[in-house]
Order: structure tokens, then C-alpha cells, then sequence
């Protein structure tokens, strides 16, 4: 009864840990350095209960891991060496939480963490508007609830809506206190007054769809979902050679509230260090560097605004290549487990890649230390590689099962199975829908993120979800 009670209590403490992290990385609460390191030091502490298992996770995406030491080695070169160490170290405290939980949680309950905490920020921000709202709004009457900037809010709402709307669609239960929630999220993108929070929170929404309607068609999809990062790249390029229609085309100022002026200055130090770069977050904490680019601004910008032009300045086109290498790889393994298997997880890593490709063409999230963008795509790329594994990856079938190919066909099986209708269950699996897997079956677990168990027959070599209840 003791040991019950105290892994009870234990597993709440961890979870009430791990969604305090979480807030902490939307910058909710804003991380100074001895923020930063107690976060580092309530990482740690994680990986150390499990006497550091989950550690060896992060060496199964070599090119993560390649970037990550790029950054490291960037210190040789950097233009500020204090402060590329101490950001670097920061950044692995920020990529091992995302190891953490890539270990620990399967993708659908990574999804209900972001949503939760996502969900404590817009609350939090709200509170923080009611109570002080000199500092909750800006000037021009924008919330930024108690984030740094009302871009911060709006971008993470984004996120937060999407995460609760996939909730809302896949949980039936306190589906009322996910829709206020999920409300609540677009109410405080709208009172944010982000536009860019706005478009990405439209484009991912828009994007998810079609990619569900278009799964059918592998051909169809593949291209959309390969024509995505090219419109990013056009959409990129169109913004700073075209910005003033894209200015107006989102109601903005000729200058993207100032932000192609930073870009031209920017553009200009880039081209002095373009292989290299200045060293991993280096360039704005030397005044030699980063005073050209405030001389000729009336404001004194802390980043690019920009996350293509920041990776650059940080890590130059070499660590660029690795790094968009990786993000590309991953994206399109993730579109080809979607054609696959259609869960609803790969749809919130395709949506969480979309996100950070359209949002960082006026903001920055690639690589940043204690960011959420970062936590989430480091547990998503890791999540890709290790197949959402936690039991076995080899099981034996216990008696004569019958899996079905997709998600979405589930209930129209146990409705058949219920009423004991031999033909339509037939008809099914002539249509291919569904197969039978016959006892004693060896079969390797692919997914272990649901009810239902996606396994590869290694018989047929074909691939459904049944339930756990029939493995041993």
C-alpha cells in the first residue's frame, strides 16, 4: 500500500514537474540565467530518476545530434566566447527536457502536455491582463499577458490551439473544458493583436485538413506535402524582395513594423561570416557587430526577427545545411508514416514542422535555448526515430485477432464484431480495410500511442492496430 501511494504521488509530482517546464519554456515566466540553470537543473534531476536512460535516446537522430555539436564547436570562432558557452550549455538543458519526454511520453500524451500548458499560459495571461494590465498590454492596446512580447503570446496560442483542437477531435471526454480552452487560446490570439500568431494558426489548420482529405490520393499528397517548404522558401524570399505587397497584404507598414530594415542590415553582416557564422547566439552580445546594425535604427533589436537569417548569423550556411537537413528528413518521414499508418500523432508532428517553418519567416524559434518550439521538435524528431516504442517491439499474438489498416475504421469493426456480421467484417477485409492476424503470430510493435496497437505481421508483412489485450 506504501509503495502504491508513493508511486502514485511520485508520478503526479513528475507530471506536475514536467508541465511546470513546459510553461516555463513558453516563457510565461520570463528565464533570466539562474532561471535558465534551475530549469537545467530540474532536467537533469528527471534524467537522473531514471538513472539516465533516457539520455541514450538523443544519439538516435545523428543529425540533431550533429547540429547540437556544430553549435558546441562554434565557440572556436565565436565573436562573443562567454556568451556562445553560455547559451550552448543552455541549449542542452533545453534539448534534454525535449529527450525526456520523447523517452517518457508517447507522442498523444506529449500532445496533451502541450495543451495543458499551453492552456496554463493563456490562462495565466489573462489573469495577468485583469490584475496588471500595465504590464499585460501594450501601448497600442495588444496583449501580451505575462510573455515579453505580444508575438511570444500569439505564436504559442497558435500552437496551443492546434494541440487542443486534435484533443478535442481524438478525446470524448472534458471535451467542454477542452472547447473553452481552445476558445480561450483564439481569444487571446486575437486580443494579441498577432498577426503572425493568426496566419500560422490558419495555415496549420488549413494544412492538417488537406492532408486528411488527400490521404487517399498518395500521389496528390506526397506532392502537397513536398510543395509545402518550397512555398516557405518562396514566401521567404517574396518577403524581402516584396515587402511591401506582402505589407500590405497582412495590413502591416511598409517596413513589416520595421522588420526588413533589421533584414537589409542583417543580410549585410551575414555576408561577412557566411559559411561559419558568428558563433551559436554570438552576434547581438558583441557591440562591435550587432552596434552597426542599432546605428541605423531607432529601436535596438535582440534577434534577426527572422529565423532563416538568425540560424545564419549563429551558425552560418554549413550549420545551416545540417540542420535544415535533418528538419527536412524528419518532415517527410513523418508525411510517410502518415500515408502509412494515418494516426493522428504524425498529423501533430506535420502540423508542429508547418508551424515552425511558417513562423520563423517573421519570428524566431530554430534552435533556441529554453524555447517550447525546440523542447517539442526535439521530442518529435526522437519520437520519428524510435517508432513511439514503449513495450516489446517483438510480441507473440495470443489467439486469432483481426487488425484493421486505419484508425478511422475502428468502430466500424467493433460495430460488426458486436453484431456478429461475418459478412460485413468480410467484406472489409476483401476491401483490404482490415486482415486477420493468426495466433501465435510474431509481430513488432510500431506504435504504442493508443488503445489500439499499431504491429507489423512479420508473416504478411502488413501493418494494423489491434487491441493490447492480444499481445503476450
Amino acid at each position: 500500500m506504501n509503495n502504491k501511494l508513493f508511486n502514485y504521488l511520485f508520478k503526479k509530482a513528475e507530471l506536475f514537474l514536467v508541465i511546470f517546464l513546459m510553461f516555463l519554456f513558453t516563457g510565461g515566466i520570463v528565464l533570466d540565467f539562474v532561471g535558465s540553470n534551475i530549469a537545467f537543473a530540474l532536467t537533469v534531476l528527471l534524467i537522473f530518476v531514471y538513472k539516465g536512460k533516457p539520455f541514450l535516446t538523443l544519439f538516435k537522430d545523428k543529425w540533431l545530434l550533429f547540429t547540437l555539436i556544430y553549435c558546441g564547436l562554434s565557440i572556436v570562432w565565436s565573436v562573443s566566447a562567454d556568451q556562445t558557452i553560455e547559451r550552448f550549455i543552455s541549449l542542452i538543458g533545453t534539448t534534454l527536457f525535449g529527450v525526456f519526454i520523447a523517452w517518457r511520453y508517447t507522442v498523444r500524451e506529449i500532445v496533451k502536455l502541450t495543451a495543458i500548458s499551453l492552456g496554463v499560459l493563456a490562462f495565466v495571461s489573462l489573469v495577468y491582463v485583469v490584475i496588471l494590465p500595465s504590464y499585460a498590454v501594450d501601448l497600442n492596446g495588444h496583449w501580451k499577458g505575462s510573455t515579453v512580447h505580444k508575438n511570444f503570446l500569439g505564436g504559442f496560442m497558435a500552437l496551443g490551439s492546434f494541440s487542443l483542437l486534435l484533443m478535442a477531435i481524438n478525446i470524448k471526454k472534458n471535451k467542454f473544458k477542452i472547447m473553452l480552452m481552445f476558445a480561450l487560446s483564439l481569444l487571446v490570439i486575437y486580443k494579441s493583436g498577432s498577426t503572425s500568431g493568426l496566419i500560422v494558426f490558419l495555415i496549420v489548420i488549413a494544412t492538417s485538413y488537406l492532408i486528411k482529405i488527400l490521404r487517399v490520393n498518395k500521389k496528390i499528397l506526397v506532392s502537397v506535402v513536398m510543395f509545402i517548404p518550397i512555398v516557405v522558401a518562396v514566401l521567404v524570399f517574396g518577403v524581402f524582395t516584396k515587402a511591401e505587397y506582402f505589407a500590405k497584404l497582412f495590413g502591416k507598414d511598409l517596413t513589416f513594423t520595421g522588420r526588413t530594415e533589421i533584414w537589409q542590415l542583417v543580410i549585410q553582416k551575414i555576408l561577412e561570416h557566411p559559411i561559419l557564422g558568428y558563433g551559436y547566439n554570438a552576434f547581438w552580445f558583441n557591440s562591435t557587430e550587432y552596434s552597426y546594425v542599432w546605428r541605423y535604427l531607432t529601436f535596438g533589436p535582440s534577434h534577426a526577427h527572422n529565423g532563416y537569417l538568425e540560424l545564419l548569423l549563429d551558425i552560418g550556411f554549413f550549420g545551416c545545411v545540417l540542420f535544415f537537413s535533418g528538419f527536412l528528413i524528419n518532415f517527410f518521414k513523418a508525411t510517410k508514416m502518415y500515408i502509412k499508418y494515418g494516426t493522428i500523432e504524425v498529423i501533430w508532428m506535420l502540423g508542429l514542422f508547418i508551424i515552425m517553418l511558417t513562423s520563423n519567416v517573421t519570428e524566431v524559434t530554430f534552435i533556441r535555448t529554453n524555447s517550447l518550439y525546440w523542447v517539442l521538435y526535439v521530442s518529435s524528431v526522437l519520437s520519428l526515430r524510435s517508432k513511439g516504442v514503449k513495450i516489446s517491439s517483438k510480441c507473440v499474438i495470443t489467439e486469432t485477432v483481426i487488425a484493421v489498416s486505419h484508425l478511422t475504421d475502428v468502430k466500424k469493426l467493433l460495430a460488426n464484431i458486436k453484431k456478429r456480421n461475418r459478412k460485413s467484417i468480410n467484406e472489409m477485409i476483401n476491401q483490404g480495410l482490415a486482415f486477420r492476424i493468426k495466433k501465435g503470430s510474431q509481430v513488432e510493435v510500431l506504435n504504442d500511442t493508443h488503445t489500439f496497437i499499431l504491429v507489423r505481421d512479420k508473416n504478411t508483412n502488413k501493418s494494423g492496430f489491434i487491441k493490447r489485450r492480444y499481445l503476450s
